[in-house]
């Protein structure tokens, strides 16, 4: 884990999977190639509370938060048996899975989702890459480690 005074670097982080059993998470395996950690979680959307006596401002109390589609860019492994595509297209489209995203600070959250996947566009002097689209179905609650300095 690389470290720049008292802040990580990205490189480590990382996306792995498990089955689910009423639940539960088996043990996760982690995938290869992942290229971006997409931004988890947002602000909860504002609703508005404004009323007639509000001559100057409107005001708002906290709404829902969206999780919308979570999207994950990979770069495309030449698909041998074991070559990410490989591994993520073998994956039942239609079952639930635990998606474990690990910062390198160890702060981790996990995802409840099915998982489906596109082809990216790809150019000259590129090298082929896939996307990873889950969409939550559970809360999202980061796990924060409090390490002593």
């Amino acid at each position: 884990m690389a470290e720049l005074g008292n802040y990580k670097i990205s490189a480590g982080s990382k996306l792995s999977y498990a089955t689910l059993t009423e639940n539960v998470a088996g043990e996760y395996t982690d995938l290869k190639g992942c290229t971006q950690i997409p931004q988890l979680l947002s602000a909860p959307e504002g609703v508005d509370s404004t009323t007639l006596d509000n001559l100057k401002n409107k005001t708002s109390v906290p709404g829902l938060q969206d999780l919308g589609q979570i999207e994950f860019p990979f770069n495309l492994e030449i698909p041998d048996t074991t070559a990410n595509i490989n591994v993520i297209a073998s994956l039942d489209k239609s079952k639930t899975y635990a998606w474990k995203v690990t910062y390198a600070s160890g702060i981790t959250l996990v995802i409840h989702s099915k998982p489906s996947y596109y082809f990216n566009e790809v150019g000259v002097n590129e090298l082929e890459s896939f996307t990873l689209v889950l969409t939550p179905e559970n809360d999202l609650e980061p796990t924060i480690p409090n390490v002593a300095a």
